[in-house]
């Protein structure tokens, strides 16, 4: 998804999901260096981490939708749940409120980016629309399963204790996260596509139209250069009036008035008029 981005930088759905992704790698590799790394990385840190690349994920769908992208929610959003898991974590300390907190935050962040992907469907991209949709629907559907998991089986302080929660939320993350990376950079692949098809269209389009306004052009230029209508000619000499009244010798004012050139010769029957001695 980041190379995707560097190769398109100024995709601003590409660059939220990349960005997303980032903090959600390494909010993932701090909750797994628990036990190493300091408890406030590890797990106020890591969890800040966590929400705030699902959160980019959702202002990457609402930009390739072109929806609105208030800012302010997010911010009260990672505000209060690292600031919940930081009181269940020193000042009243329990893993099962941890869990629930965000689960239930990151499932419901989740079914709200499926739900705008599948109440904004792009005809044209319907079939990975509604691929991606379910993958976020799936992630938010495993974040209520383990809240009722830890609410029937409430787990110890050890986050890594084996057990069915913890099993099937390695999964979710393993498996669908990077499903969920490929059908988004799918979704985006395929809309650029047709937005330089459709560019395309235009450009060929504005050919055209330029091709027949060029056509039209010469058409006119041609037009005015062809001599029409009532000429006024003298019965005599055979000049030519103009529209302002002078009198033109007749191959002046057929030279000005198209594209014809003179050249000059005698026929015979003037040449005998003229030169009957010789």
């Amino acid at each position: 998804m980041a190379l995707a981005w560097r190769v398109s930088p100024k995709n601003e759905s590409l660059r939220r999901w990349a960005a997303g992704f980032i903090c959600g790698a390494v909010g993932f590799i701090l909750i797994w260096f628990r036990g190493i790394v300091p408890d406030f990385l590890s797990i106020p840190v890591a969890n800040a981490f966590m929400v705030i690349g699902l959160l980019l994920s959702l202002h990457g769908i609402n930009a390739f939708l072109d929806l609105p992208n208030p800012v302010w929610p997010s911010v009260t959003i990672v505000v209060v749940m690292t600031g919940m898991v930081t009181y269940f974590t020193y000042v009243e300390p329990s893993m099962a409120h941890r869990v629930i907190i965000m689960s239930g935050g990151t499932g419901a962040i989740a079914l709200l980016a499926a739900w705008r992907l599948a109440a904004h469907p792009i005809p044209e991209l319907r079939l990975t629309q509604t691929l991606v949709a379910n993958l976020l629907a799936i992630h938010g559907f495993v974040m209520a399963a383990r809240i009722a998991a830890t609410l029937l089986s409430p787990p110890g302080e050890d986050f890594f204790e084996p057990n069915l929660a913890t099993l099937v939320t390695c999964i979710d993350f393993f498996l669908l996260f990077p499903c969920l990376g490929v059908g988004m950079l799918l979704m985006v692949l395929r809309k650029s596509t047709l937005e330089l098809e459709n560019e395309v269209r235009q450009r060929q389009q504005s050919e055209a139209q330029l091709r027949s306004t060029a056509s039209h052009l010469e058409t006119v230029i041609e037009d005015m250069k062809t001599l029409k209508g009532v000429i006024p000619i003298c019965s005599s000499c055979k000049k030519i009036r103009d529209d302002e009244g002078v009198w033109n010798q007749l191959e002046a004012y057929i030279s000005e008035h198209s594209d014809a050139a003179f050249s000059h010769g005698i026929c015979p029957d003037c040449t005998k008029k003229l030169y009957s001695d010789l």
